[in-house]
């Protein structure tokens, strides 16, 4: 009896939020295919259900018991129009869901801005939102060749992007995980041309991504490198080739918090905490211009100092001058090749004490009169 008034209240419930038990299409043949619905810990099927979305147990390691039905509710195309840069697009979000602060209206830019590189960027056209303040090129007109070719779905709104030389889909968000833009959660999905997966940093792990439901975080911190935690960088930037073994790169250029969930279908899901979708596609088709391209956008590594490529000595917890005197002059009693360059972490306790500092000055003193470089 008690379970029968928990599904009742579920159902009502479900009801309330405008999504329907027997109108969901559950009916999602592979697991693979499945998009998690419910990827907080914690999940039960009360609480997928409240969510509308499809319950149904795997032995699948790493297959979400919860996915969202083949019929979410998204958005949908209400008007278009071609611009001097491409086309542009009004979205609208037609049903209810069960996200506090959803964006009614969105707009959608496609700028066809090279040959070889398209950008389109999702946002809310009545409120500005955060988006990353680096400066990027500045394209007017569209390119009158283009080496993509774009469809848009317009109900549920979807965008598929595929190379015009061999047909391969580039990037395609048609899929049953819908496009969420809340106020402080943004979620898109798209399918991979292959599992052969690269890029994605900074975390510590195989050159090749394991795309076997894996998760990922995007928040740059400072911790001992460690297997499959976010690292110094952020970088939400892939390479995936083709079947063909043509390669193309994608780019989302959002700072916020983020977490990328990477599935054998192959797909890849992107949720972040604020900005918007601001995505550059690149058509490579070489691993290499691929690279070229990501850096006309982010701008090119910068030339190091030519006394920065030799010897480091790096550590961090020397916590006193007296430590770090020690250490250089163990290094030339041994002879160790470190004539270039020293490298040293501070601890914040030495920070902080005025009278380290000024015996530091005299060994940074010391540093400078043997040829040394200290940081």
């Amino acid at each position: 009896m008690d379970a029968i008034l928990q599904y009742f209240c579920v159902f009502v419930m479900t009801i309330s939020f405008g999504i329907g038990i027997t109108s969901m299409q559950c009916n999602i043949a592979l697991e693979n295919d499945r998009y998690d619905c419910l990827p907080e810990d914690g999940a039960t099927q009360q609480k997928c259900v409240l969510r509308g979305c499809c319950w149904a147990i795997t032995k699948t390691p790493g297959a979400p018991y919860c996915f969202y039905p083949s019929d979410s509710p998204g958005y949908r195309v209400v008007k278009s129009a071609s611009t001097a840069f491409g086309e542009t697009y009004m979205l609208n979000l037609g049903s209810k869901t069960s996200w506090p602060d959803n964006v009614m209206t969105l707009q959608l830019d496609v700028r066809f801005e090279t040959k070889s590189r398209l950008h389109f960027k999702i946002y809310d056209p009545f409120r500005r939102r955060y988006e990353v303040p680096i400066s990027t090129p500045k394209v007017s007109t569209k390119a009158a060749d283009m080496d993509y070719a774009i469809k848009i779905h317009p109900d549920p709104f979807g965008i598929t992007v595929s190379r015009k030389s061999s047909g391969a889909v580039i990037f395609n968000s048609n899929v049953s995980a819908p496009l969420i833009f809340a106020n402080q959660f943004l979620q898109i999905a798209s399918e991979l041309s292959s599992p052969y997966l690269y890029g994605l940093g900074e975390h510590q792990g195989t050159f090749l991504k394991n795309i076997s439901w894996a998760q990922m975080a995007f928040w740059a911190r400072d911790v001992p490198p460690m297997n499959d935690v976010n690292l110094y960088g952020d970088h939400p930037f892939y390479l995936n080739i083709e079947k063909d073994g043509q390669a193309h790169g994608v780019f989302l250029l959002n700072s916020n918090a983020m977490s990328v969930s990477l599935q054998p279908t192959p797909s890849i899901i992107y949720r972040t905490t604020g900005g918007i979708l601001d995505f550059y596609i690149f058509l490579g088709p070489s691993p290499q211009d691929v690279v070229q391209q990501y850096t006309d956008v982010i701008g090119k590594p910068y030339l190091p100092p030519y006394w920065s490529l030799g010897f480091h000595l790096c550590r961090w917890g020397y916590n006193s001058s007296n430590m770090t005197r020690t250490v250089i002059e163990r290094m030339r009693r041994g002879k160790f090749p470190y004539v270039r360059s020293v490298y040293y972490l501070l601890l914040y306790d030495v920070l902080l004490c005025f009278a380290e500092w000024s015996s530091y000055a005299i060994i940074f003193y010391e540093v400078l009169i043997n040829n040394l470089c200290f940081t």
